[in-house]
């Protein structure tokens, strides 16, 4: 390449996630010496479900990651466009015809995410009763839940927005949270205001925050202003007696460690 001046390479590097975090620095230094040596003659094009400094931090990798710090993009759901030409490969590999109604509806459910517009393709396709099901009954099918899963693991950066806006809709969000949720195309604005881009998706944050709220309803609480105590969300009757309550309450204020 050094010695061909028409010769240009594009190194492309898919699924790039577990190689940045796991290989030493020395192979990254080496890749940002060839791209400085080589300018414009030699590309480096990374594919990775986060920014590559949520990835890895550290000097030891800054240089490679300088390279990308102004040419990123953050790849969000299909167009309507894209979604329904997507739809149109699908169908002719499986040499199936689809109503326009039908597509519309497969576009909807997955907001245009490509995984889920898939997983929802080869399962309603196999079975009409399906096409009745509603988001909530639709992300309990073991493809739909396990792809929601694996985009949730994607998005850690995320959830916290993702899990206000269903609990308490756009109003609690701060202005960098929306934006977070914007920049990769996790929210649409409709008549009603706005709301994670898929349905199905949307179903699924909701049970996040239907466990969550479960697990964290478990187990002891106490409140030393008012001396009650709950386990798993239910008071404990006022029976117990007073050593037996401040032995409580101390052991509480005292979680995770090891008490004389």
């Amino acid at each position: 390449l050094a010695q061909t001046e028409d010769l240009s390479l594009v190194l492309i590097l898919d699924e790039f996630d577990d190689l940045f975090l796991n290989l030493p620095p020395w192979p990254f230094r080496q890749l940002r010496a060839l791209s400085d040596a080589l300018g414009l003659r030699l590309c480096y094009v990374t594919g990775s479900s986060r920014h590559l400094e949520m990835l890895r931090e550290g000097a030891d990798t800054y240089e490679f990651r300088e390279l990308f710090h102004l040419h990123t993009i953050v790849l969000g759901p299909l167009a309507p466009e894209e979604a329904r030409r997507f739809v149109a490969y699908l169908a002719g590999k499986q040499a199936l015809e689809l109503s326009d109604e039908k597509i519309v509806r497969l576009i909807e459910l997955s907001g245009g995410h490509p995984g889920l517009l898939e997983r929802l393709f080869i399962l309603v396709t196999t079975s009409a009763d399906l096409w009745q099901l509603d988001s909530a009954d639709l992300v309990r099918e073991r493809p739909i839940a396990k792809e929601c899963r694996r985009l949730w693991s994607e998005l850690e950066a995320e959830h916290e927005a993702l899990l206000a806006l269903v609990k308490q809709g756009a109003t609690a969000l701060s202005p960098r949270q929306r934006q977070l949720l914007r920049d990769k195309g996790l929210t649409r604005a409709t008549e009603q205001g706005v709301h994670i881009f898929s349905p199905i998706f949307e179903a699924f944050v909701r049970q996040e925050l239907a466990t969550q709220a479960q697990e964290s309803a478990r187990g002891l609480r106490c409140d030393f202003e008012t001396g009650q105590i709950w386990v798993d969300d239910q008071e404990i009757p006022i029976q117990l007696s007073e050593l037996q309550r401040k032995l409580v309450t101390f052991l509480y204020e005292r979680a995770g460690t090891i008490c004389t």
